[in-house]
């Protein structure tokens, strides 16, 4: 039961966070590196890897964060808009 507790708090914060969709903006920007645009999915992926590892549940949190990044139709598009 908390696993899908984790996975939701993961998945809603992300959307609240990031924002609902693509060109629609969360609490915070997105994260550019001058051309570059990070999307959310990509750290949150590694962090989930690594909790994984580790052993830590809380890396079903971070699932959900990559679930919700990879729903974007831009999700594979680095290239920063502005």
């Amino acid at each position: 039961m908390i696993e899908i507790i984790y996975f939701i708090l993961g998945y809603g914060l992300s959307k609240l966070i990031a924002g609902s969709g693509e060109h629609r903006q969360g609490i915070f920007p997105s994260l550019k590196f001058g051309k570059i645009h990070i999307h959310h999915w990509a750290w949150s992926v590694g962090l989930t890897l690594l909790f994984l590892i580790l052993g830590n549940i809380i890396w079903i949190f971070f699932l959900g964060i990559t679930i919700h990044g990879l729903s974007y139709s831009d999700r594979f598009k680095f290239k920063a808009s502005r």
